[in-house]
């Protein structure tokens, strides 16, 4: 009787074990679907329509009925642009006229640092974002459509004309052009369906959320339809400058020119002091402005598009570029800045940076230009000529910075640099079309302005014992290369090969080589910017120049087409 009762209660007492661990289970089951980073599968079958086009590997997931879609098929199909921070879990997304950003573990957005609710936040799915489609279509202008009890979801482009047709007798809808391919599922008299190709007597078309294909003799054609607007992203209108752009560098090293020493350069309409800069590796922005040469600059007709450097350090630019949210503590300083000072724009300022921190850069550019648009603030940025050097040329992308930004300025100067090997032009004509030519490649010519330089450089090329010949330099500005010219007696000449005004003097066993910037040389550079149709000029910088050059400049630019 012993043995039969101890079975009984050991049955009993694994009952209750097993029960308890399938509660558990199910209760497990229930907290880790509600848990903001856990993703539970509706389908593994689920379906993304975008546009023509169909994806069935796991792009598109939903939860809760709510469709998910993958950043990385976001990145190939419709935002190459889209970036996913991994070490913050942050996603950013930049469109013409907005900054949003999504975090992992939150359900609060940042669209233009304003924030949005989110039913839910970015997922990661086996280390992969899916980020919810519903704000997408907002952000993005599409026009969506969710079938979740056939796990499928449409996106179409908002303004994309289509055709759409009825079903007049009963048909297939196939996979392929063709009789031989593998049949979906049958469409009705009067199955509504959209058209997106023709194809040997066969239509593409989308129907009840299913991309296929029908013979065309069932199919009657009706109206072409515009897909519907999602929103208008076209809020930021570009503060009108009034004619070519004549805009000018103001070097601000310390201390802000007194302005009642300045003579008002006259044509000039924008002006960029060098006042803010990257002071530190944790997002600092150095400030060197002064509200009065604002209020100065705006009595005199000028719009000031305050300068934003890197200071040329890639250390710390590399350090800054690589954090999202240092990025945003950047760019909200400058924001403030901006408002505080009464700014027209920001002009930004990155020399020699890491090759690797190119797609970065871009990145911060987005990221900034459309909250400066959102304060009605132009945004321009500056480039060098094309070469082959990485810190100094190769790291811009200058034709995703153009997209971007509202304006290029080319700095084509420095053709030799202080310290260069050899004697030369700081910007032979010759070179500077070059130059043009090669951004025009990738940047519209209405968005181009042409750097040209108020200074040269005195050469002076002296032979040692050995014969070796040792090159160094001096930087004059406009006048200060005048005097030496007139004081030593020279008479300069055009120089066919740099198209500028060439002196040289043989003194002490040194050669002393000077191209000149003067009148002749500004001249022939706005000559190019009516040959290449260019927006404006941008010089660096006032005070090197003679007073005559502003009246050239405007007389000039007037002529300019």
């Amino acid at each position: 009787m012993a043995e039969p009762q101890l079975n009984k209660t050991f049955n009993y007492k694994t009952s209750i074990i097993i029960v308890l661990l399938a509660l558990a289970v199910l209760a497990l089951s229930l907290l880790l679907w509600y848990m903001p980073g856990f993703f539970t599968y509706q389908d593994e079958n689920a379906v993304l329509i975008w546009n023509d086009k169909a994806f069935a590997n796991g792009e598109l997931l939903f939860k809760q009925n709510e469709p998910y879609l993958s950043v990385n098929t976001i990145k190939s199909t419709f935002d190459p642009n889209i970036h996913w921070d991994p070490e913050e879990k942050q996603l950013i997304i930049t469109t013409a006229d907005k900054v949003v950003r999504m975090h992992t573990e939150k359900l609060t957005v940042s669209v233009n640092n304003k924030p949005l609710q989110l039913e839910f936040p970015v997922l990661l799915v086996q280390g992969e974002p899916y980020v919810q489609l519903k704000p997408l279509k907002k952000i993005y202008n599409l026009n969506l459509a969710v079938c979740p009890k056939e796990n499928r979801a449409v996106l179409l482009t908002s303004g994309k004309p289509l055709q759409k047709a009825v079903i007049t007798k009963e048909t297939i809808l196939r996979t392929g052009p063709g009789l031989r391919h593998q049949r979906l599922t049958k469409l009705p008299i009067g199955t509504e369906v959209t058209i997106f190709s023709e194809v040997n007597g066969w239509y593409h078309v989308l129907s009840n959320g299913q991309l296929g294909y029908v013979q065309e003799d069932p199919v009657n054609l009706r109206n072409i339809e515009l897909v519907p607007q999602g929103i208008d992203n076209s809020s930021y209108i570009k503060p009108k400058i009034q004619g070519k752009i004549n805009f000018t560098w103001e070097q601000v090293s310390k201390v802000t020119p007194d302005t009642s020493r300045i003579t008002p350069p006259p044509g000039v309409n924008v002006v960029s002091p060098t006042w803010f800069y990257l002071k530190d590796s944790e997002g600092t922005v150095g400030n060197r402005a002064d509200g009065a040469y604002v209020r100065w600059a705006h009595s005199k007709g000028y719009q000031v598009w305050a300068l934003f450097s890197n200071d040329f350090n890639p250390e710390k630019t590399h350090n800054i570029l690589r954090s999202a949210a240092l990025r945003q503590k950047v760019i909200n300083q400058l924001l403030m800045f901006a408002e505080l000072y009464e700014l027209n724009g920001i002009n930004l300022d990155f020399e020699n940076v890491y090759l690797e921190d190119k797609d970065l850069l871009v990145q911060f550019v987005r990221e900034l230009t459309p909250l400066f648009h959102e304060q009605g603030l132009t945004v321009s940025m500056d480039v060098t000529v094309k070469s082959n050097s990485a810190n100094w040329s190769l790291f811009y992308n200058r034709k995703a910075l153009g997209e971007a930004v509202d304006y290029i300025m080319l700095m084509a100067y420095d053709e030799h640099w202080s310290t260069s090997p050899k004697a030369g032009s700081v910007a032979s004509l010759p070179w500077v079309e070059k130059g043009i030519r090669g951004l025009l490649e990738e940047v519209p010519r209405e968005k181009l302005v042409l750097g040209i330089p108020f200074y040269t450089r005195l050469w002076e090329e002296k032979r040692d014992d050995t014969g070796k010949i040792t090159v160094s330099s001096r930087i004059f500005n406009m006048d200060t290369a005048k005097g030496w010219v007139k004081q030593n007696g020279l008479t300069p000449k055009i120089d066919a090969s740099s198209g500028q005004n060439f002196a040289q003097l043989q003194q002490n066993g040194s050669t002393f080589k000077i191209w000149l910037e003067d009148e002749h040389s500004v001249r022939q550079r706005l000559a190019l910017v009516d040959k290449y149709g260019l927006a404006g000029v941008a010089s660096w910088r006032r005070g090197y120049e003679e007073p005559r050059i502003w009246e050239i400049i405007a007389e000039n630019l007037k002529k300019t087409r």
